[in-house]
């Protein structure tokens, strides 16, 4: 009786090959040898055909390549299966979790393991299934949410401040008695759907070796930053704001609008602000016609100021007005349309007094520029004896 079916690997083979070449030269037959070997006449044949001419090297390398082939067969099959399943996905950008949690769930309908569908969709196995099991509980067991009454805020605070981030709210919503972490607040920021995002701009190129910034601001009131502004109202007519910055806290002490300004304009605003303020050791600007003035020059003079002028065409060495400029419009010329300049002038001094008194800065500690400004001379004013 012959022995159970067995599978044979090649290097097996070759070697009862060479027993059988071995019992035919014994002189036995066909029959006898394929008795004594456990297998069929037919099967010997078939060997014969496909292996005759091989040693066991050879063999032994044939199944190694037969094992490579079957290798790159699965792979080549699961790279089709993935190719489908993300056809299947091509609906857009799976960006947000809830997205990839219901791509998962539809590539798992297809057939795909949880495993391969939590890959092709980019999403934790964890994830995926810890949200599996809060979607299963009932709802009486799911906790409440416990900043349900921060989430109402966060809206009416957006409505009011929309372009401000979720670091200035968070600074906000703790001054306002929420206890929350800046993390978890970020969190509860975009899954409102608050996020802020920049607007687009022009690169600019800098020099390799930028000119460092001369006469640093090093105390309130010690560098002014002045330059212009242009918008325009709803008939198209052009609309001209002259700002001015204290470098150091960052306040917006003076502001003119109007359809053209002049130098004398100029020198009357700063009149007004040196009452308020006193006199700056510097004012910063760039080399417009209304600042190389011989007015405005003379006017310096007569304050004993210096009058720091920027290198032609370097707009960054004033940086802190034109960050300023850059604010002003995200925050209000690009969602408002002026009818004249009487409106402008009423909506920027509105804001002007919300920036000085209600921003966090970033680079003033999340304070506001007068906060700022207190606080430096609560702490630098002598004491009296």
């Amino acid at each position: 009786m012959m022995k159970k079916f067995s599978k044979h690997t090649p290097e097996q083979i070759v070697a009862k090959l060479e027993q059988a070449d071995k019992l035919k030269a014994e002189g036995k037959t066909n029959g006898e040898v394929a008795r004594e070997l456990q297998v069929s006449e037919a099967t010997l044949s078939r060997w014969r055909r496909t292996y005759g001419n091989m040693d066991r090297h050879e063999a032994k390398a044939l199944k190694k390549l037969r094992e490579e082939n079957e290798k790159l067969k699965a792979l080549l099959g699961q790279s089709e299966l993935e190719k489908a399943a993300l056809r299947e996905l091509a609906g857009g950008k799976l960006l947000s979790p809830a997205r990839r949690y219901d791509a998962v769930a539809h590539l798992i309908t297809l057939g795909f393991s949880q495993r391969c569908a939590c890959r092709l969709a980019g999403l934790s196995r964890s994830t995926y299934n810890r949200t599996k099991k809060l979607e299963n509980q009932p709802d009486n067991a799911r906790q409440t949410d416990k900043y349900a009454d921060l989430r109402v805020w966060m809206h009416r605070f957006a409505d009011t401040h929309r372009r401000w981030g979720y670091r200035r709210g968070w600074r906000k919503a703790t001054q306002a008695g929420y206890a929350v972490g800046r993390d978890a607040f970020r969190r509860l920021w975009r899954q409102e759907g608050l996020r802020v995002y920049p607007r687009k701009a022009t690169k600019r190129t800098l020099p390799v070796d930028p000119v460092p910034r001369t006469e640093p601001a090093r105390r309130p009131n010690d560098v002014w930053a002045l330059d212009f502004q242009f918008d325009s109202d709803y008939h198209g007519k052009a609309i001209k704001i002259c700002n001015g910055i204290d470098e150091y806290t960052r306040e917006h002490f003076a502001f003119r609008v109007d359809r053209s300004i002049t130098a004398t304009q100029v020198i009357e605003m700063l009149d007004i602000a040196v009452l308020e303020r006193g006199v700056p050791r510097v004012m910063r600007m760039d080399n417009g016609p209304e600042f190389i003035a011989r007015a405005l020059r003379d006017w310096v003079d007569e304050q004993q100021a210096v009058a720091a002028f920027i290198p032609p065409g370097q707009p960054w060495h004033n940086g802190f007005v034109e960050s300023f400029h850059n604010r002003l419009r995200d925050e209000l010329l690009e969602d408002n349309l002026f009818e004249d300049t009487h409106q402008a002038r009423y909506a920027i001094t509105w804001w002007s007094h919300r920036y000085n008194h209600q921003h966090p800065h970033s680079a003033l500690e999340y304070h506001s520029p007068s906060d700022y400004a207190r606080m430096w001379e609560e702490q630098n004013t002598p004491v009296a004896a």
